[in-house]
């Protein structure tokens, strides 16, 4: 909440001027599929997820908190990452596991939506959208979506922010077999740290910011990732 109100206070916002508050959050599951305003019901779906984005909706649960606190009558919406990608079709959603395991919600989910989503509004804004796009989100984390008439039938992301390329801290695409592996070596809780906070670039080249391993030299992250 301090840091909140500091920083409405540089930016010359009184908090009796604002009119709503918006959020991004990463993860909204199979049922939080458009914006929405923010309920005690809402929130409870967004915690729900944590399990599904370790790295982001505590942080999302945590901005919404602090709003309340801040100004309890001021209403509050949230956007999902999640929520573009609602179009996918089964066969780009459905892990090949056995039904009791699909229902437990262990589905490809994607992420990087509203991203996705900007893209399209601004490509088809400038009459520039074609029919099938294959669009890149790069950045800490990185996804690829495919496009087809401005909507989402395919991602590279799945249950998790973990799957699909490698990014700044995390894994990307790695063999089930492996995680279970890490699991049986070093536990669940820290498997999930390990495959969350320090693999992908840092894992290969000992930092996640592509400017210190530019610095470092690519020759240096070869040579990590090889030895």
């Amino acid at each position: 909440r301090a840091a909140m109100e500091q920083g409405l206070a540089e930016a010359g916002v009184p908090v009796a001027k604002l009119t709503a508050a918006a959020h991004r959050v990463v993860h909204g599951g199979a049922g939080l599929t458009a914006t929405c305003r923010v309920t005690p019901e809402v929130q409870r779906r967004i915690e729900a997820c944590v399990p599904l984005a370790p790295l982001h909706n505590p942080g999302n649960l945590v901005g919404i908190h602090s709003v309340a606190v801040l100004a309890p009558d001021l209403p509050q919406y949230a956007a999902f990452d999640t929520a573009f990608h609602a179009t996918n079709p089964a066969v780009a959603t459905t892990y090949a596991l056995p039904l009791a395991e699909r229902e437990r919600g262990l589905r490809r989910y994607g992420f990087h939506g509203i991203s996705f989503a900007a893209l399209v509004r601004v490509l088809l804004g400038r009459g520039e959208l074609p029919g099938r796009l294959l669009a890149c989100h790069l950045g800490n984390g990185c996804s690829l979506a495919a496009i087809v008439n401005g909507r989402s039938v395919a991602t590279t992301m799945g249950y998790s922010p973990l799957d699909g390329l490698t990014m700044g801290t995390r894994t990307g695409g790695i063999d089930g077999n492996a995680l279970l592996r890490l699991a049986e070596v070093h536990g669940i809780d820290r498997a999930g740290v390990i495959l969350n906070r320090e693999s992908g670039l840092r894992g290969l080249g000992g930092a996640s910011d592509m400017r210190a391993l530019h610095a470092a030299g690519l020759e240096a992250l070869l040579v990590n990732a090889l030895v």
